[in-house]
């Protein structure tokens, strides 16, 4: 697998996940609330990193992947804790 086409089934995962958090945030503590937030301006900072991902070949795709890994690995500790928190609480 190309590392660009792991990039993609990375986000794509965390889409998923980032998703079925979405339907639990209602039942967040307010310190989870904030949690979520940032990640979401992280998801948000995600997709238009991606973007060129997606367009891109080549040399302008490895120049990205750095950045792409690390805001993806952010995003999916991120994720997991608050899955994690809202489990405990359900």
């Amino acid at each position: 697998m190309s590392e660009q086409k792991k990039w993609m089934s990375d986000v794509k995962d965390l889409g998923q996940l980032r998703d079925e958090l979405k339907l639990k945030a209602h039942l967040l503590k307010a310190e989870l609330q904030d949690q979520w937030h940032d990640l979401e301006k992280k998801w948000d900072e995600l997709g238009t990193q991606v973007q060129p991902v997606k367009e891109a070949a080549g040399e302008s795709a490895k120049e990205l992947g750095g950045a792409v890994e690390s805001l993806v690995a952010a995003l999916k500790k991120g994720y997991e804790r608050i899955k994690e928190a809202a489990s405990e609480k359900a």
